[in-house]
């Protein structure tokens, strides 16, 4: 059995940028920024950190999802599938590049007040909501209540093997 699932959460590095390809599917393009931390044993338990880029391709109503709602900054969660891209360069040197093709997406920071987002999957809608507050002049978009992860993120837990919260690394 091969499995080639990808969970990774991250914030957007920048506003993911919209085009449509020559067979007239939608692609999002953007960039996500996941920190590790640890404490270095071999440092006096110095607190170090390392942030791994990721690069994060989402195709027609995710895409559109991804252009409308995301930016700059954003907390997200990317489920999807890991690819490798592979070329050659002019003086015929072999390159590769890996990136997430995102079957779902969705926001993880419950503070983000200016969307209410559903986990875009194959399943699941996109439904804007408007809350006024006294602070606001006009209407925003309200957060969700309480973030609940896609049912394809849940069946990815459960295919890896992680059975209950004690089984995850966070």
């Amino acid at each position: 059995m091969n499995l080639n699932r990808v969970i990774i959460v991250g914030h957007l590095v920048a506003k993911p940028e919209l085009k449509t390809l020559p067979s007239g599917a939608i692609v999002s393009n953007f960039r996500i920024a996941s920190n590790r931390t640890w404490k270095d044993a071999k440092n006096n338990n110095e607190k170090r950190e390392e942030v791994c880029f990721i690069d994060v391709a989402a195709f027609d109503k995710r895409a559109t999802f991804a252009n409308q709602w995301f930016e700059k900054g954003n907390q997200i969660l990317v489920e999807g599938r890991l690819k490798q891209d592979r070329w050659k360069t002019t003086a015929g040197e072999t390159r590769t590049k890996h990136s997430i093709v995102a079957d779902s997406l969705g926001f993880v920071d419950p503070a983000t007040k200016r969307q209410s987002a559903v986990p875009v999957d194959d399943t699941a809608v996109t439904t804007p909501s408007t809350e006024t507050t006294a602070s606001d002049a006009a209407p925003l978009p309200a957060a969700p209540a309480s973030p609940k992860p896609s049912v394809n993120v849940e069946r990815s837990l459960v295919a890896a093997g992680v059975t209950t919260d004690d089984d995850l690394p966070f």
